[in-house]
């Protein structure tokens, strides 16, 4: 009866996984936009991005690999954003 606790009852235990960062996530999904909605989200995950970077530098906040690609999203979005606008594309 390996599993039981005391009495019949089944014991079990979760693992939670670890906390993510809320901005970095914030920031991929805002530069994946980006290509939709292309100047204001760009614009947005960039920010985002950096500051997901800086809390993964300073505080040691996961998401770092996440807030990068966030970061070269916008910016890849805010440039074919520019230049669809601009009638260069």
């Amino acid at each position: 009866m390996s599993g039981l606790a005391s009495g019949g009852v089944r014991s079990t235990t979760h693992q939670l996984a670890p906390p993510g960062s809320g901005i970095a996530i914030a920031s991929l999904v805002l530069g994946l936009v980006g290509f939709l909605i292309p100047v204001l989200c760009s614009v947005l995950a960039i920010v985002f991005g950096g500051l997901g970077i800086s809390n993964a530098n300073t505080r040691g906040a996961p998401g770092k690999g996440v807030a990068i690609a966030g970061l070269v999203l916008g910016i890849v979005g805010l440039l074919v954003g520019i230049a669809v606008l601009s009638g260069n594309a």
